[in-house]
């Protein structure tokens, strides 16, 4: 079995169990937002945190189509990618109680310590304010006509 297959039967499995409790709303969010969001993300934490995180990580992450359509490359530690194409591609992730916390904790943080940067912004509107957004952010990156 594949690396994609076990992540797409373990987010199968996720999903199922989310909706069969009746929680876990969908989130829908742009790419440019899911990189962030990982990017956030904490790296360590309790044994139940990290199964959270393993999921979560698992909705987030970009699949082998969207890297190619979105022209992902690396240029070191970064990432570079055709902004116009990653404005169009949304993704329904689940966002469970526990995977909530999680992210309303990571921009809490940032924010109390005054590290939120304006990339942070409409995370940290979505996730801690409530704040539905119009349209997938762009992370304070201005698109050029």
């Amino acid at each position: 079995m594949t690396q994609q297959n076990r992540a797409d039967r373990r987010r199968t499995a996720t999903r199922n169990r989310l909706a069969a409790k009746g929680d876990g709303p969908f989130e829908t969010m742009g790419l440019l937002e899911r990189i962030e969001l990982l990017n956030l993300l904490p790296r360590e934490g309790t044994a139940i945190t990290l199964k959270v995180l393993r999921d979560l990580n698992d909705e987030l992450g970009l699949t082998e189509a969207e890297l190619k359509k979105a022209k992902v490359v690396t240029d070191g530690p970064r990432l570079q990618w055709d902004v116009k194409a990653a404005l169009t591609m949304d993704k329904d992730i689940t966002v469970g109680p526990k995977a909530l916390e999680i992210i309303k904790d990571a921009l809490n943080t940032l924010e109390t310590k005054g590290k939120l940067g304006l990339s942070h912004l409409g995370l940290y509107e979505r996730f801690v304010e409530g704040v539905v957004p119009e349209k997938p952010s762009t992370n304070g990156r201005v698109e050029e006509e």
